[in-house]
């Protein structure tokens, strides 16, 4: 092996200084964890955040919280939460030194075919393009933290490919053989992928069969499986901690449960269906996720066909194959599920440089020369990819808003009035970043979001929720919509997020534990010709208005000791109605609070009722089933969810 000089680590060195100011560059413009940013409201990313914070307070994943990742992507973000619990501080640096490492990779494998100044100058533009790329999203993702790792498999692959295809290369990069200590390392790497998320796992599988058959092809017989223990062994090295961990802390069969059972239920891996079927079903997510990345996808399908059509890296067309398997593996196993993510299609971004790597050599065949210095042409290549990012990236306007505008920190000043407040998602709902953003929120429990997986394939989770609504165990709940009645019995509304580009079109209610019972409730029906009906309840109505107004007097067979009263409009509608109550029927309470939804709720110091008035104009739009709503102060009587 040739001895290192200086100089050659001085060159690494500059190279890799370049590579993390470009990374800086691009990671702080276009990845909401930048300080740039007012917060990552990613929905993944704040389930990530939430499972670390927790971590450090002593929290075990799978069996205290739940999510499906993998257990070292837990621990990679609790080191972010190290960093900074309350901001994206750790993360970002996460990103940067990530994506650090793969402009570098992605340099030392341009390095070894094209020009010195091609293999620098061309870095920001193959970072801009993947940062940028609605694929990328907001950062944070595995596949974003998968990147360094593959461009370091696609650099020692390819070089051991083109040392084997031309023994007559002396270059000292080209090896005919991949030393064990690399082989290990990339058995670490394959590791760290096992163990963060096993789907990605088809981009190592083909590498090191690439490796092994290379190895066969050339009757090293020894050396090939030698070649696969070691990288075995590499992949132990990462596993072994990571499974004392789970037996130490009694958490294997909720890791088994959730990170395998449930991923391959979520993927449908585990139905009875043909090769023929995960194929084309594999292919129609790949489709419509290229239509979304139409720049990345095109390019990089226009290098892959470059360097398997002509002789860039290998003259030997069985070897040239072996990228477009490489390729197939890791795309085919990614989008094998039943459901696609935006984010899957960053899966296939390492072979982005295939492109660059065909282009340069080709310049390098028209001996084109960069006549600038080299330090200028690539200064100016960072600035010309930040420029056009600037202009496409889908983050960029997301920088207007001041943090005390983002849904986040408002629901957070509401939480925090409360002494040790616990949160729980529901319907359907991700983290949000209501726990990043509040000062002392926790989680409610274990299942304390709802991931978009449906009943049939984990009932625990939605029945754990549905139990912990009929207890009130949570303080607070955030939601879509008002779900079912067992939450509408006991939580009531404390504000509405309505649609917003920041919230990026979603609406949210959130919702607070009633410090009161419910004591009955009743149903109203106005119907379109003007008559109406009680359908349910213990309360008898009658129509005491005229030709312009519906006044309808509710009688309760007693008087009731109760603190509040909530009428919920149908269908989101919110006409102008009136709500009144009294004792006697003569003298009222008529304080009432309208939100911005659809609920009119009346609170009152406990006192006994009897008579309940409702007022709505009749030139409204009111039919349709309406809900009333009468609750007396906790533990004074019954609870219909208790079963008292």
């Amino acid at each position: 092996m040739k001895k290192l000089t200086p100089l050659f680590i001085n060159r690494q060195t500059k190279a890799y200084l370049f590579c993390l100011f470009t990374a800086a560059a691009l990671i702080t413009l276009f990845s909401r964890s930048s300080f740039l940013y007012p917060f990552n409201n990613w929905a993944d990313t704040n389930v990530y955040m939430t499972m670390g914070r927790e971590m450090l307070r002593g929290a075990v994943p799978y069996r205290d919280l739940f999510d499906h990742k993998g257990l070292l992507w837990y621990f990679l973000y609790m080191a972010a939460n190290l960093i900074s619990r309350k901001t994206f501080l750790g993360l970002y640096l996460i990103e940067l030194f990530s994506f650090s490492i793969f402009l570098f990779y992605s340099w030392k494998l341009l390095d070894l075919f094209c020009s010195s100044l091609y293999a620098a100058a061309i870095l920001p533009v193959l970072g801009c393009l993947i940062a940028v790329s609605d694929t990328f999203g907001m950062g944070g993702s595995a596949e974003e933290m998968h990147l360094p790792l593959a461009a370091a498999g696609l650099y020692y692959l390819i070089r051991f490919i083109r040392g084997t295809d031309d023994p007559r290369c002396k270059h000292v990069a080209f090896k005919r053989h991949i030393a064990y200590p690399i082989l290990y390392l990339n058995g670490i790497f394959a590791g760290c992928v096992l163990w963060s998320k096993y789907s990605l796992l088809g981009f190592w599988f083909a590498w090191m069969a690439s490796v092994f058959f290379i190895l066969v092809f050339q009757k090293e017989w020894k050396r090939s499986l030698v070649s696969c223990v070691v990288f075995l062994l590499g992949m132990a090295t990462v596993s072994t901690p990571c499974m004392l961990y789970l037996l130490t802390t009694g958490s294997f069969s909720d890791f088994w449960n959730t990170y395998i059972v449930i991923n391959l239920q979520y993927a449908s891996v585990a139905e009875h269906r043909s090769l023929a079927e995960q194929l084309r079903n594999s292919l129609h997510y790949f489709v419509m996720m290229f239509g979304w990345n139409k720049i990345l996808g095109t390019l990089t399908m226009a290098g892959l066909a470059a360097v398997t059509i002509f002789p860039v890296y290998a003259n030997c067309l069985a070897k040239r194959l072996i990228l477009p398997v490489l390729f197939l593996f890791s795309a085919g196993v990614e989008f094998m599920g039943k459901v696609s993510h935006f984010y899957y299609f960053l899966t296939i971004a390492p072979f982005l440089i295939l492109f660059f790597l065909a282009a340069g050599v080709l310049l390098c065949r028209l001996q084109t020369r960069f006549q600038s210095k080299p330090t200028a042409v690539c200064l100016c290549m960072l600035a010309a990819s930040c420029v056009y990012g600037w202009h496409r990236s889908p983050n960029i306007p997301y920088m207007k808003y001041e943090k005390e505008e983002l849904t986040q920190y408002q629901a957070a000043a509401i939480i925090d009035g409360q002494e040790h407040p616990t949160l729980m998602y529901y319907h359907n709902l991700i983290d949000t970043g209501i726990l990043m953003a509040s000062e002392n929120a926790k989680p409610w429990g274990k299942y304390y979001f709802m991931p978009n997986i449906s009943y049939e394939t984990w009932p625990a989770i939605h029945e754990a929720q549905e139990e912990g609504i009929r207890n009130r165990e949570a303080d607070f709940i955030i939601t879509y919509q008002y779900g079912t009645e067992s939450l509408r019995r006991n939580y009531h509304l404390v504000r509405y997020f309505p649609s917003s580009e920041k919230d990026r079109g979603d609406s949210y209610l959130l919702m607070q534990a009633n410090p009161y019972d419910l004591y009955t409730e009743c149903r109203l029906e106005f119907q379109e010709d003007g008559s109406f009906s009680c359908m349910t309840g213990e309360i008898d109505w009658t129509d005491q208005g005229d030709e312009n107004a519906w006044v309808l007097i509710g009688t309760l067979n007693r008087p009731v000791l109760a603190e509040n009263v909530t009428v919920i409009a149908p269908d989101g509608r919110t006409p102008d109605i009136y709500l009144y109550v009294s004792e006697d029927g003569e003298n009222w309470i008529s304080e009432h609070v309208r939100t911005e939804f659809d609920e009119l709720s009346l609170s009152f110091e406990p006192e006994k009722i009897q008579y309940i008035k409702v007022i709505a104009a009749r030139n409204q739009t009111i039919n349709g089933q309406w809900q009333l709503m009468v609750y007396e102060p906790a533990g004074a009587g019954r609870h219909p969810d208790k079963g008292e």
